[in-house]
């Protein structure tokens, strides 16, 4: 009886009833801040033996002169002493491979037998100056290139070091939906040959999702877009005060501000938009400067120069406004008649749906409460990974992606090809 109820389960994409399902956190918002700096897993090791590595990766170009410290790129090696598998992780969107986030899923895939190599999101400012040939991330599968060509060149690097007996790939969020391209690119040219891989939380439009977190914070502080300038001096200024020196600003330093105060739900869709919106504002920067577009800056930077009127121009900048003032003119200009609309098209799994749908060594999970998923967007997932999915009753945006019951269903997944923990 019970293998009969597994395999009905199979049939379809798994879903876990709300009342069976214990995440701490009801509200998506509220789940999206305490999940992404909190391990809800018991036993996982606090920290694990982990290196860092500084490649050239081919073709390699001398960094431009105010980003003299981009001189390599960089990701990290976690070995098991003896043979084992080797696990690649793709951060999201503007993550670095050091991200709490990140380690996290390093702690759980050693403690689990693993090599872990992690690996910087294309749109992380490392990866964009050192690997990304284009340096205008927003073409899945042009930065999906970029990430196997990484992938590959980190490999060879310590290749000699670890003794390896299948390749598996994971990635949440944007690295959730850019994995899926890296497994198809690798069905042609068979350099890892994955045995499996699994898409956590991910976007299926990057448009859609953009403008979705991009109004998080716009529609959700007083005075609009207008003042979302002021409203990042505030957030800084509160950064400075809980830390002393110099602190990376990403989602998890602010989560880690404010995820014990008492919110509205306003507020916490602002704070979520805030810590997108300061890696839109890094992006902005970093293409309009590496490409010469004028954009926001309109002359050749000096090694120390002064970034306050840049910044006064680039007024917090959202992800759309980099996809429509300098990804698109981009493209449109290297590709006669190319129009927005297919820029939308090539940053979005419909592209490839054929190939998901197909592909038995693919599967899925995100949450019925995601934040950066259109309805249409869980439908498509839901339909297009149906028997190779699991969609969870909570978890807003990767809240529940070190929730205990989530982390052994994808450590099973890998382990047996089984989506689903049956104890």
């Amino acid at each position: 009886m019970k293998k009969i109820l597994v395999l009905l389960l199979l049939v379809s994409s798994l879903c876990f009833a709300l009342e069976d399902y214990n995440f701490p956190a009801r509200d998506p918002y509220k789940a999206t801040i305490l999940g992404s700096s909190t391990m809800l897993t018991e036993g996982v090791s606090e920290k694990v033996p982990s290196r860092s590595y500084s490649i050239k990766v081919p073709p390699f170009t001398k960094p431009h002169k105010t980003l003299w410290y981009q001189d390599s790129f960089k990701f990290s090696l976690s070995k098991q002493s003896g043979e084992a598998p080797l696990i690649f992780v793709v951060a999201g969107t503007g993550t670095g491979y050091e991200s709490w986030k990140m380690k996290a899923f390093e702690r759980i895939f050693y403690d689990a037998g693993y090599h872990v190599i992690l690996i910087s999101s294309p749109f992380n400012s490392n990866f964009l100056v050192t690997a990304s040939n284009v340096k205008v991330p927003g073409l899945l599968f042009n930065d999906s290139h970029d990430i196997y060509r990484v992938m590959k060149a980190a490999y060879e690097r310590v290749e000699d070091k670890i003794d390896v007996t299948d390749f598996y790939l994971t990635g949440y969020s944007m690295g959730g939906t850019q994995v899926a391209y890296v497994s198809l690119i690798d069905e042609t040219e068979k350099y890892f040959d994955f045995k499996r891989v699994l898409m956590i939380n991910p976007a299926v439009n990057l448009y859609d999702s953009a403008k979705i977190l991009d109004n998080m914070l716009d529609d959700n502080i007083p005075g609009g877009r207008d003042q979302v300038g002021g409203f990042i001096e505030n957030i800084l200024q509160e950064i400075i005060k809980h830390f002393d020196g110099d602190v990376e600003i990403s989602e998890e330093t602010i989560y880690q501000i404010f995820k014990d105060d008492l919110l509205t739900q306003e507020e916490m869709a602002a704070l979520i938009g805030i810590a997108f919106r300061f890696i839109s504002i890094d992006i902005n920067y970093l293409t309009d400067m590496l490409n010469q577009k004028g954009v926001y800056v309109d002359h050749e930077p000096k090694k120390f120069e002064s970034m306050t009127p840049v910044w006064r121009r680039i007024n917090g900048a959202s992800f759309s406004e980099y996809i429509e003032r300098i990804a698109y003119p981009h493209y449109r200009d290297i590709y006669p008649g190319f129009t927005f609309d297919d820029l939308v098209a090539k940053a979005d799994l419909h592209e490839i749906e054929s190939y998901l749908r197909s592909s038995d060594k693919i599967a899925m999970v995100t949450n019925e409460d995601e934040l950066i998923l259109t309805p249409e967007n869980l439908e498509f997932l839901r339909g297009t990974f149906e028997g190779r999915s699991i969609i969870y009753p909570l978890g807003g945006h990767c809240g529940n992606m070190y929730f205990e019951p989530n982390v052994k269903n994808m450590l099973k997944f890998f382990e047996e090809g089984v989506l689903i923990d049956e104890k």
